[in-house]
């Protein structure tokens, strides 16, 4: 078992250096995000790190979802199989990727829906790359609180 600890703001720092690269690159200048947007990006963070535990959830022992949303941590126990070679900075990386993608795909719905596709898109093979990271191959099982 293993505790991987999420930083809200490593995410929103991303997601801040992504949209004003594509604010920059784009010559249609899409809606860029900026910190005075923080607190509701915080939420949909929030919410996307919820739907992150949900995609991993035979592996997640116990997360942090529903506490405070300023919380600027967030944490998630995983069930990660012995004799596993898993780096546990690349998994927390590969996470914070996928929560990003998510974060993006659902601020940009009513604005950019064909870019919020490809967000959703994104997000669903980040999961995928996560669930094979901790070898979700297996057959989920329910273990007692007291192990």
């Amino acid at each position: 078992m293993a505790e991987i600890v999420i930083s809200t703001t490593r995410i929103l720092d991303r997601i801040y250096a992504e949209t004003a690269l594509r604010h920059l690159l784009d010559e249609n200048r899409p809606p860029l995000l900026h910190r005075d947007r923080q607190n509701a990006l915080e939420c949909i963070v929030n919410s996307a790190f919820a739907d992150m535990c949900l995609a991993l959830i035979p592996a997640i022992t116990d997360c942090n979802v529903g506490s405070d949303a300023t919380d600027e941590m967030m944490r998630m126990s995983v069930d990660i199989p012995d004799g596993s070679a898993l780096s546990l900075p690349v998994l927390r990386t590969a996470i914070e990727h996928a929560i990003a993608r998510k974060t993006l795909a659902d601020a940009y719905q009513s604005a950019d829906p064909r870019y919020a596709d490809e967000l959703h898109r994104q997000f669903g093979n980040a999961v995928k790359r996560c669930r094979e990271l901790i070898g979700l191959g297996r057959i989920g099982r329910i273990k007692p609180h007291w192990l």
